[in-house]
């Protein structure tokens, strides 16, 4: 029988972490996910990868998109 995803996140807890579900994603950010959604809209959420229906934010889309949105509020930004 398969175990759930509770079961697999007790079981390998100590395995890293590689990607978050966009409201893990939202949650990391202290964001909505009304907002996510208004920035995706936009162009301006991280990029996703689906796997199967699941969409996922790679630890590296997030940073990237951190960087970016940093670069965005800079005063000389263009």
């Amino acid at each position: 029988m398969a175990r759930s995803r509770e079961a697999n996140s007790k079981k390998y807890a100590a395995v890293p972490r590689l990607s978050y579900s966009v409201d893990e994603f939202c949650t990391a950010m202290n964001i909505s996910r009304s907002l996510y959604e208004k920035m995706k809209r936009a162009g301006w959420n991280p990029r996703e990868m689906r796997i199967g229906k699941a969409v996922r934010i790679s630890k590296e889309a997030a940073a990237r998109w951190i960087i970016e949105r940093e670069g965005m509020s800079r005063p000389d930004a263009a």
